[in-house]
């Protein structure tokens, strides 16, 4: 076996700065494709279920007002927190051009001096760690506007609950419905 000459370890390097430019070029332009079509949908979403949550308390007669008002507040801060998250979508994606910018360069630089700089490389890497840790905001103003949304409907669902059983009157609730009857009221035929 003979060792491996300047000119083949230029080669190389070469060769796989290509290939990494090649694969981060393609990764990049798949990942702000995936990213925008999700967040869109996302938005979207979140948006929707909120603010179609809250029009409706208005044509709702039967929902009390405290709850009414109660959900509406937390349908409203699910729209707030959907358009809070849109922002910090935003900022954490221009945060992440900027590494990935700097590490298609240095990439750029090993191709055309064949010099591959470990040290520098693993710096690149973690400035891309760190930017990608600033999306952290976004999943919870994310998050928060899905349990906002929550909140808002087990407010209407204990609205429509607490009707229910006025109607149905005194001594009746979900909870002696569902319990089951072991033993015959009085006067009750027993053929039934």
């Amino acid at each position: 076996m003979s060792e491996p000459t300047a000119t083949d370890l230029r080669d190389n390097v070469y060769r796989r700065a290509q290939y990494q430019l090649a694969a981060l070029a393609e990764s990049r332009s798949k990942l702000i494709d995936e990213h925008s079509a999700a967040f869109r949908w996302l938005i979207a979403s979140l948006l929707a279920v909120n603010g179609g949550s809250a029009l409706a308390l208005f044509g709702n007669q039967q929902i009390g007002y405290l709850d009414k008002f109660w959900a509406g507040t937390y349908f409203s801060i699910g729209i707030l927190l959907a358009l809070v998250c849109a922002y910090f979508s935003q900022g954490a994606a221009r945060r992440m051009f900027a590494p990935i910018g700097a590490l298609a360069s240095f990439w750029i630089n090993v191709e055309s001096a064949a010099d591959f700089d470990e040290e520098h490389y693993k710096l690149l890497l973690k400035d891309v760690d760190t930017a990608a840790a600033g999306s952290l905001r976004t999943r919870i103003a994310g998050w928060l506007s899905a349990i906002a949304f929550c909140a808002g409907v087990l407010s209407v669902g204990r609205s429509l609950l607490l009707l229910n059983n006025k109607q149905r009157g005194p001594g009746s609730s979900v909870e002696m419905q569902l319990r089951p009857t072991l033993i015959p009221s009085q006067g009750a035929d027993m053929r039934d």
